[in-house]
């Protein structure tokens, strides 16, 4: 054969290799950021939920409450649905392979429910109740991991960083503010939030009628208020995330990674009498989720 006739046979091939990622370049995707669930879904989950604060607040140059906290939960488990409302999980079983917690610098602790099976419940904007296969509570010193473990599923459409539209690779879109605060104030916040914010639909490929994909964002807002304590001088929150995985909520597959911090220096007014507070907050949590066997 021809020299010629190998190159343009090699071209040809390589034009149609490319031509499905460039297609899929050019279209626009209506994204789901998390996995829509079915009863009887299962799934495999390994996490790490770190967090750490410091918070001082002064009065008449005398300290009168100083708070340093770290925590962190490590988590392995598999997962099967037992009962959704819409989009929401009312009901699932989790049999936790790891459960560990580590506090204030201190020596890894394994909980209660390592090895076990639990049974969460919730309905509604109710609390997860939890208790084992068997019926039997879990233990009171238990619950603060337990509740990480099991953490507050966000519904698709409060999702603050998910597109208003359909998006092409490459494009960027802003995250709902807004919503951001109302998590924050749980549920107040003013129609226009100062701060700025950035997603990005980094990459989308299909795999077997799949949509895969990668988004980015960030988010800086200003935190003026502690519960009823209106701060002077607004602390800055600093929000980035990356997600890399299903994006289509078909199946429960995905890395998440996000950090969050919270920093301030500030005085207030409260009943008290005025108070200087400083915060600094540093939270972080990455996730990885695969589709059970």
């Amino acid at each position: 054969m021809k020299l010629t006739t190998v190159l343009a046979s090699a071209s040809v091939a390589a034009v149609l290799f490319l031509l499905p990622a460039n297609a899929l370049a050019q279209d626009a995707h209506e994204l789901r950021l998390s996995w829509k669930p079915t009863v009887g879904g299962t799934s495999t989950s390994s996490s790490d939920d770190r967090r750490k604060q410091a918070q001082t607040i002064s009065a008449g140059g005398q300290v009168v409450q100083d708070v340093k906290q770290e925590l962190r939960f490590v988590f392995e488990d598999s997962r099967e649905v037992l009962a959704v409302d819409g989009d929401e999980i009312t009901k699932e079983k989790r049999t936790f392979s790891k459960a560990r917690m580590t506090k204030d610098g201190g020596a890894e602790t394994t909980l209660g429910f390592e090895g076990k099976t639990v049974i969460g419940t919730r309905a509604g904007e109710a609390p997860w109740t939890f208790a084992y296969e068997d019926g039997t509570p879990v233990a009171r010193q238990d619950a603060e991991g337990v509740s990480a473990a099991f953490g507050g599923r966000q519904k698709e459409e409060e999702n603050p960083f998910k597109p208003d539209r359909p998006v092409k690779v490459g494009e960027t879109w802003s995250p709902d503010l807004k919503k951001i605060m109302e998590g924050f104030t749980g549920g107040a916040a003013p129609e226009k939030v100062e701060g700025s914010g950035e997603c990005k639909l980094v990459s989308a490929e299909m795999r077997e009628g799949v949509l895969y994909g990668k988004v980015e964002g960030w988010v800086k807002v200003p935190f003026g208020s502690m519960g009823p304590v209106e701060l002077d001088t607004p602390a800055q929150v600093e929000i980035k995330f990356a997600m890399e995985g299903c994006l289509d909520g078909s199946r429960p597959e995905s890395q998440f990674e996000m950090s969050m911090t919270i920093k301030g220096d500030s005085g207030a007014n409260t009943p008290q009498g005025k108070v200087q507070i400083k915060m600094d907050m540093d939270m972080g949590q990455t996730q990885t989720m695969k589709p059970g066997s």
